[in-house]
């Protein structure tokens, strides 16, 4: 795959059964894939090094996208929708270039708006995946 700059990435949310591009994005942070472990070192452990194992769980992390605030815009109404939701909602993130596209279901956890004295109106939204992720990569 090629070197990509971050620019253009898009964070798609689900309106009315369609995926729509969230408008007005400034600042677009991947969720991180982690993987649940749990430290096992017994008396008896040799070397006296920390043992790590796999639970066998793994997760999403839940990422911040920072939006430049427009409360008319349609996908920012939906992202307050979706906040005042007990349902998950169908989110994608991909690249520039549409070559890595993941795929899953999240909940907006929360919308914290700022407003710097020489700045734009700006939204924090954060976001808490749950379920596995699909991960299309284009040919």
């Amino acid at each position: 795959m090629a070197k990509q700059v971050g620019y253009k990435a898009k964070i798609k949310f689900t309106i009315s059964s369609v995926l729509t591009a969230i408008a007005f994005v400034d600042e677009l942070a991947f969720p991180e894939f982690e993987r649940m472990m749990v430290e096992g070192t017994s008396h008896d452990s040799p070397s006296g090094y920390a043992e790590q194992f796999s639970t066998g769980k793994r997760s999403l992390s839940e990422f911040t996208i920072k939006i430049f605030w427009d409360a008319k815009a349609a996908t920012h109404a939906a992202l307050m929708t979706s906040f005042n939701s007990e349902t998950a909602v169908a989110i994608t993130v991909e690249d520039a270039t549409a070559t890595e596209i993941i795929a899953f279901n999240a909940f907006v956890t929360k919308l914290s708006r700022a407003s710097g004295q020489d700045d734009m109106l700006t939204c924090d939204v954060t976001i808490m995946p749950t379920g596995a992720p699909v991960i299309t990569l284009a040919a």
